[in-house]
């Protein structure tokens, strides 16, 4: 594949998400949406897809893979990085960024200084907070007291018909 900004072969990348692609010598990278629906934030990655489908964006760059024009879009998601000293990035007179999407091989390309919200752990995704654990705990401590109740009701049930068949094997002793 052939980088979209300079011209130069993309070298095959890995991570622990999948496979990208790199330019070692702009720092542009191209992944595809399945990578970075694994990684970007749902509703960025989504609205990215919805204006690409919608056709809002402008004919830009040819598509590292299938070399037809991808559209570049600019929206809110996109998160600008500074860009390194001496590089020629820009944003080419938009407000922010724009990132070249192909809807065809549903590719997305970034440049140096491009990125989009990452999705955080799942960890700091699923943490509840202080009141709402606490909230947990007493309920957690309230069904306790109940299973201990309804366990203290069922012995006492279970007493009285072990008394009772005892009662009955005993025979009548009054």
């Amino acid at each position: 594949m052939i980088c979209p900004s300079c011209h130069k072969e993309l070298t095959r990348a890995n991570n622990e998400y999948g496979m990208f692609w790199a330019c070692d010598t702009c720092g542009g990278r191209a992944a595809t949406f399945s990578l970075l629906r694994k990684t970007v934030v749902k509703d960025t990655i989504n609205e990215l897809w919805k204006m690409a489908r919608e056709g809002k964006g402008l004919l830009a760059r040819k598509c590292p893979s299938c070399e037809k024009q991808m559209l570049e879009i600019h929206f809110k998601g996109i998160e600008e990085i500074e860009p390194d000293e001496g590089s020629e990035a820009t944003t080419q007179g938009f407000s922010r960024p724009g990132l070249d999407v192909c809807t065809r091989c549903q590719m997305v390309w970034f440049d140096v200084n491009e990125s989009l919200p990452i999705k955080q752990s799942e960890d700091e995704e699923n943490e509840i907070p202080q009141e709402a654990r606490e909230a947990v705990a007493m309920a957690q401590v309230e069904m306790f007291n109940m299973g201990l109740k309804e366990y203290n009701r069922n012995q006492q049930i279970f007493n009285f018909f072990d008394f009772l068949g005892t009662f009955f094997r005993m025979g009548r002793r009054f």
